[in-house]
């Protein structure tokens, strides 16, 4: 498998620099796309289907943030396409779903492409999926509803999903 290793590293220092001033986000760019890298010479070079959610996601959010038209769509497509129907067995990152519709204009979609509601994961996107229905920012129902699914936040790639979910 290649370098995944230092992938959550580099991930790590790109939500970092999503809460700092403007002048950050040149970097954190820098580092969301040497994160989607995978270096041939280590044999397998990219896999068929690698799970690039989270930095796609970052990667759309840092890409609006430096005033970027096309290229954060492009992001978010990309998460909705890998995400495709959430069915029964929601992942987490099916959360990342939810804000990248919201980045597309797309709120209609989300009952559509969400059906899971009755594991912890599903829960929680049924609540930030109201409040996003209701007006509310995905940042401020997130923050607030996080420590009611703890859980599914305990580990460092749940701690960079919070984050990422709570970016503004």
């Amino acid at each position: 498998m290649p370098h995944t290793c230092f992938r959550p590293r580099t991930r790590g220092k790109a939500i970092r620099f999503t809460s700092r001033p403007s002048n950050g986000f040149d970097e954190a760019h820098r580092h969301l796309l040497a994160a989607l890298e995978w270096p041939e010479r280590l044999g397998q070079g990219r896999p068929y289907n690698p799970e690039e959610r989270l930095v796609r996601y970052l990667l759309g959010l840092v890409e609006q943030r430096l005033g970027e038209s096309e290229s954060p769509r492009a992001a978010f497509e990309a998460v909705v396409d890998a995400t495709g129907k959430v069915s029964t067995s929601a992942d987490r990152l099916d959360l990342l779903v939810i804000p990248s519709l919201v980045a597309l204009g797309r709120t209609t979609e989300l009952r559509v492409i969400w059906r899971d509601t009755d594991t912890e994961v599903g829960q929680l996107a049924a609540e930030i999926m109201s409040a996003v229905e209701s007006g509310d920012e995905i940042s401020d129902v997130t923050t607030r509803v996080a420590g009611q699914h703890l859980n599914l936040f305990d580990d460092l790639l749940g701690g960079m999903l919070l984050r990422a979910l709570a970016a503004r």
